[in-house]
């Protein structure tokens, strides 16, 4: 494989993202559930140099990286459905099943997450749901 075949490394949280979601491109339970769908959520990890944008578009996901920084989250805004924006160990509770929405909202209201455009995040939760 020479190196233009070679797919563009993803840094920081989207890494980890794409390691954790990109399998669901062949599951067929993904493809039918979100046939339909499109949504662009921002996730910002607020301890990392990157930030990570999931698109969903019509049963394909695909996760971009982004340098963190204020020009760069100002620039996606007309971009994104959605954002959450947490620390790291929050985010991956998240992704990994272990919090629930419950405690997702009384990490809102004590603001040590953001959210915006819920009823796209919730697009998110589902994802994470399938990954069990």
């Amino acid at each position: 494989m020479s190196k233009k075949d070679k797919p563009k490394r993803k840094k920081g949280i989207a890494g980890v993202i794409w390691r954790l979601m990109g399998p669901l491109n062949e599951n067929e339970k993904f493809k039918k559930k979100f046939a339909e769908t499109k949504a662009n959520i921002l996730l910002i990890a607020k301890d990392q140099k990157y930030m990570a944008m999931v698109k969903v578009n019509n049963g394909t996901l695909e996760v971009d990286d982004h340098p963190y920084n204020k020009e760069t989250v100002k620039s996606l805004k007309k971009e994104r459905d959605g954002l959450f924006k947490a620390n790291t160990e929050i985010l991956m509770k998240l992704a990994m099943g272990e919090m629930g929405i419950g405690s997702l909202v009384v990490k809102w209201i004590t603001r040590k997450v953001g959210l915006r455009g819920i009823r796209k995040l919730l697009v998110l939760y589902k994802l994470f749901s399938l990954l069990e």
